[in-house]
């Protein structure tokens, strides 16, 4: 897994995101996103987290971008920005990759082990 370019700046409102997209299959097609693991995301999140889940979920495997309120300012105003980031870190759609890290997984799916 690639953590992207040596000379990528991360600024103060800025974490990194690593996309994990589960493995498309017969049960699980894909348009943009897994319409399985969107439609859970649908249902366990507020609308502003599920905006930004939907932003996280259309990127391919294994991308990685830089994420902040301005990355979103379109799509959303800055203090949903941060409710719905906070709220994806507390479900477990987006896991830091060690303690006190602004380096996250996006996982596409809660539960890894739901419909394979």
């Amino acid at each position: 897994m690639s953590l992207g370019g040596k000379n990528m700046a991360s600024y103060p409102n800025q974490i990194k995101i690593i996309v994990e997209k589960s493995p498309a299959n017969k049960m699980r097609g894909y348009s943009i996103t897994d319409r399985v693991d969107e439609e859970v995301a649908s249902k366990v999140l507020n609308a502003g987290a599920f905006k930004l889940w939907r932003y996280c979920a259309r990127n391919a495997d294994g991308y990685n971008f830089w994420l902040s309120p301005k990355a979103v300012e379109e799509e959303m105003k800055r203090d949903q920005y941060r409710k719905a980031r906070d709220e994806l870190i507390a479900v477990g759609y987006l896991v830091p990759i060690k303690e006190d890290s602004n380096i996250y997984i996006f996982k596409e799916r809660l539960n890894n082990n739901f419909l394979e």
